[in-house]
């Protein structure tokens, strides 16, 4: 590691009910990485940590097309990890410490924490599995929360346009990173909450679903059955290995 810095970006929808400030109370009380905030708030609603938001518009606009404009301004090599993160998800403390102390020792290129079972999820297989430090695997979600380590940058940064809510990258994100030999992993170990709003909400899923197919038409991908496959499982507490392999799915 040739530096401590880190970049956590996300999007703050003002007006509606979030967890903002304490996501971003928890992250500045990191210890072991300098953080950098810079968020960007929808609507006219109060933001406690309001030194954290650096732009404010009235107009919805898709959350990748917002996150590519704050990047747009970033001097992107300083930063070891860029994290992207939703304002309606909870974190235990010491968060970031935790989780990246994983991501630093399993080499993950591009990661995300598992989800909770009592969290909204769209795909299972990100759910946390009990007694796992983290995986290996070909799938790491848009969202809520995932982080990109720097060596990950050239190939994925900015973020396609052609998928402005982000979805769809998830399945070729798996395929970048294989060509270019960098490994992506779920830590379980740090589990996050994502039940605080319903997914879709406020944004039309059928919409985003043809822009969704319509990239996909465009670009290389796995498929559900490929990418829902962890290559390694780590077991919680030692550095051994438990007994899946490539290929095993998980629920």
């Amino acid at each position: 590691m040739t530096n401590n810095r880190v970049l956590v970006l996300g999007v703050i929808l003002s007006e509606k009910e979030n967890h903002a400030d304490a996501i971003m109370e928890k992250i500045s009380a990191c210890s072991d990485w300098q953080v950098e905030l810079k968020w960007h708030a929808v609507g006219t609603g109060i933001v406690k940590n309001s030194e954290h938001v650096i732009s404010r518009s009235n107009d919805k606009e898709e959350k990748f097309k917002l996150i590519n404009r704050i990047l747009d301004g970033c001097d992107l090599m300083s930063y070891e990890y860029v994290v992207v993160c939703d304002d309606d998800i909870e974190i235990p403390d010491n968060f970031l410490d935790s989780y990246l102390r994983v991501a630093v020792k399993r080499h993950y290129s591009l990661s995300q924490p598992a989800r909770s079972h009592s969290s909204y999820t769209d795909h299972h297989f990100v759910s946390q599995l009990q007694g796992v430090e983290s995986r290996e695997t070909r799938f790491v979600e848009i969202g809520p929360i995932f982080c990109i380590h720097k060596s990950a940058y050239p190939f994925l940064l900015p973020f396609d346009q052609r998928a402005p809510m982000g979805w769809g990258l998830d399945f070729h994100w798996p395929v970048i990173l294989a060509k270019n030999n960098l490994s992506m992993g779920i830590i379980d170990e740090v589990a996050i909450e994502h039940s605080l709003r319903k997914p879709v909400a406020y944004y039309s899923y059928q919409e985003t679903q043809s822009r969704m197919q319509s990239f996909l038409g465009h670009v290389e991908q796995l498929s559900p059955s490929e990418a829902f496959s962890a290559i390694k499982i780590y077991s919680k507490g030692d550095n051994g290995m438990a007994t899946w392999r490539t290929g095993n799915k998980q629920p």
